[in-house]
């Protein structure tokens, strides 16, 4: 016979789920909010009640799963309408979700359970506040984002790109058409127009950029305290982003969201965007092509797919172009690509300092100036930007500004041996442009070949070659022949490869030898010694005059005895 004191009473199912209750609510007390979910779970398997419906969405909520939680809310109310705490969780659920109407909705019914619900009252006049940020917010992104066309809108809304634009509306006169000439100089004009860079459209003013910064700061405003849930909202942040030309932090930004919204169309659009809008062309397109997957009838995303690959063909074209050595082409190509996207600051930043690259090429020096600085202009971190400046910068004869550029690229990147270099060289080249400049004098670029620097030579040495003013004034004469020495001098050194390597390093061209063949620097130019130069260089020498070019000058040094001459002769 069994004791009665050993008989274990059997828990009812109601017990068993108030336990779990109890045991869910210390879990949750101690903010293990995953334990106590399981736990009211297990209550609610055992004997479903609204309040622990209502707990476990409370649960749900301190852990951002806000569709759970209005999930348990609304099941809670169906088993119960009076159940006060589920309405006031529902709202709130609702209003995270940004479900405004509906949170508005829920709170009604539970005012006309609970008249004058303090809590209830509270969430429906806070949906009204946070429409009225949301209004603000709307206005002040819309406004801004059309007027600069940072979603694209009117490439979305132009049937035509404007690389097939300018291909139809250029034309070739025909033979015998009596306004050939006048169609040539309309062409010519037009061309000549081509190649100017077109303004740049997104650049936000003071009010406007403050008008974005207050948009953004109340996005986050609202998403830290009542709507952290609202995928519609991330979304505007990152349009917002966008249009400020934050592109990393709109890329960070809708890379975070799609990470819980996988199947979001508007999200992933966005990203693509950035993902463009930061040099991931490729990435852009997959993000689009993924969509058209799902919706391939979505006409939006089928133009933005369609203009995201015409760019990225245009780039490529002028990047050919240029590396062909086509640089008419290359021009006319860098052109047409910012026609594509102007509000894009990153991608036409790359595009002026590439087409800057092709003015340098073409020794355009005042273009390549320009379109560095805009470039300079759009990104002030693009080091690449700063090299092709300092490079126009020599070739305007700026080199005070050259370092000025040289030390801002540095400053951008401390440790980098390349710019380190190109410091020193801006430095030299300063210093340089205060004494004489050799390749200046022989009209040659710095950069010049053995047979350029005889070439140069040869030309103002025949330009200044003392017997064609011989019958100019005395000032005129002592001028030719100070400059005849010059361009002697210059040679000298330059053809010569240790004495250009010192002089290029930025040694003084007084101290790179004393004395020396000809006469060098720092001991004077025996003028006879440039004749031996141009007569060794073309089989001429010293003898009697063949009566002027192109034969040979008859060349009277001073030094000879009377009636003695030297010729040389320019082949």
């Amino acid at each position: 016979m069994t004791d009665v004191t050993d008989v274990v009473p059997v828990e009812t199912t109601e017990q068993k789920a108030l336990r779990l209750k109890a045991e869910g609510n210390q879990k949750y007390s101690a903010k293990e909010y995953d334990d106590a979910i399981a736990l009211y779970t297990q209550a609610i398997v055992a004997h479903p009640r609204c309040e622990f419906y209502g707990n476990r969405a409370a649960a749900y909520i301190a852990t951002n799963k806000f569709t759970d939680a209005l999930a348990d809310c609304l099941t809670a109310l169906e088993m119960d309408d009076t159940f006060r705490k589920a309405y006031i969780r529902g709202v709130k659920c609702y209003t995270e979700l940004q479900q405004l109407d509906d949170a508005q909705q829920l709170a009604q019914r539970g005012l006309e359970k609970f008249k004058n619900d303090k809590d209830l009252k509270q969430g429906y006049d806070r949906v009204n506040i946070i429409r009225n940020k949301l209004q603000r917010i709307e206005q002040k992104l819309t406004s801004i984002s059309l007027k600069y066309d940072a979603m694209y809108e009117s490439h979305l809304n132009d049937t035509q790109s404007p690389q097939s634009s300018s291909s139809s509306s250029s034309s070739t006169p025909t033979k015998g058409d009596g306004d050939g000439d006048e169609d040539m100089k309309e062409k010519s004009s037009e061309e000549e127009k081509s190649s100017m860079p077109p303004a740049i459209a997104h650049k936000l003013n003071e009010q406007e950029q403050r008008e974005i910064d207050i948009a953004i700061s109340m996005i986050d405003s609202l998403l830290r305290s009542d709507l952290s849930q609202s995928v519609a909202l991330k979304a505007t942040k990152i349009r917002a982003l966008l249009i400020k030309q934050d592109c990393e932090g709109a890329l960070s930004a809708a890379t975070n969201t799609l990470r819980f919204n996988k199947d979001n169309i508007q999200v992933t659009k966005l990203r693509a965007i950035a993902l463009f809008r930061n040099g991931s062309t490729d990435s852009a397109i997959k993000h689009l092509q993924q969509i058209l997957r799902k919706d391939p009838d979505n006409k939006e995303i089928k133009k933005l797919f369609k203009l995201f690959k015409s760019i990225g063909r245009a780039k490529v074209a002028a990047n050919d172009a240029f590396k062909s050595n086509d640089l008419a082409l290359a021009l006319t190509r860098y052109t047409e690509c910012m026609a594509f996207d102007r509000s894009n600051h990153k991608f036409n930043c790359i595009l002026y300092a590439n087409r800057s690259a092709v003015w340098l090429k073409q020794k355009e020096w005042q273009n390549a100036y320009d379109d560095a600085s805009v470039a300079i202009e759009l990104d002030e971190t693009y080091v690449k930007a700063y090299g092709r400046r300092l490079q126009a910068l020599y070739g305007l004869d700026r080199y005070d500004e050259a370092v000025g550029d040289a030390e801002r690229a540095l400053a951008l990147d401390p440790s980098s041996d390349d710019l380190k270099l190109q410091l020193r060289e801006a430095k030299i080249q300063l210093k340089r442009s205060k004494k004489k400049d050799y390749y200046k004098i022989l009209g040659v670029d710095k950069d010049a070949t053995e047979t350029e620097i005889k070439k140069g030579f040869r030309k103002m040495a025949m330009i200044y070659h003392p017997d064609k003013f011989a019958s100019g004034s005395d000032d005129e004469q002592k001028n030719a022949e100070e400059k005849f020495k010059e361009i002697g001098e210059a040679y000298e050194v330059l053809k010569d490869p240790k004495l250009k390597q010192r002089y290029d390093s930025g040694v003084d061209p007084d101290q790179l030898k004393s004395g020396g063949c000809g006469g060098m620097p720092g001991g004077g130019v025996d003028i006879s010694h440039i004749f031996d130069l141009l007569g060794g260089m073309n089989g001429g020498g010293h003898g009697h005059g063949h009566g002027g070019m192109p034969g040979g000058f008859p060349f009277s040094s001073g030094q000879q005895r009377p009636g003695q001459s030297y010729t040389f002769r320019f082949g």
